[in-house]
């Protein structure tokens, strides 16, 4: 029997601070706004790419995606901080990563 917590969505990946930030009016213009911020980050490079499509993508917590890449958990919340001040300073500028 499955718990309350998972029936409620509790092991759900939360992104409510990503949700604030798109633009309401239209989701389209900010699912691709994510986009375009997603292929900017992936520019820094391999590694990044791939902690961010498996921790934000898939859903992986720290740790497995720590192990699946056989770095240290420390090294993946690092990446993981910069991935996300990244998109947050791109986002909040009105949904506009097109100015770097």
């Amino acid at each position: 029997m499955p718990s309350r917590t998972s029936k409620r969505g509790g092991s759900a990946v939360k992104t409510q601070w990503l949700d604030e930030l798109l633009s309401e009016d239209d989701e389209n213009e900010g699912l691709l706004a994510v986009e375009q911020c997603f292929k900017q980050i992936c520019t820094v490079g391999d590694r990044m790419e791939s902690i961010v499509e498996l921790h934000y993508f898939a859903g992986f917590p720290q740790q497995k995606v720590a192990d699946t890449l056989s770095l240290s958990l420390r090294t993946v919340e690092r990446e993981l901080t910069f991935a996300r001040a990244f998109l947050y300073d791109r986002l909040s500028k009105g949904n506009s990563p097109d100015y770097a």
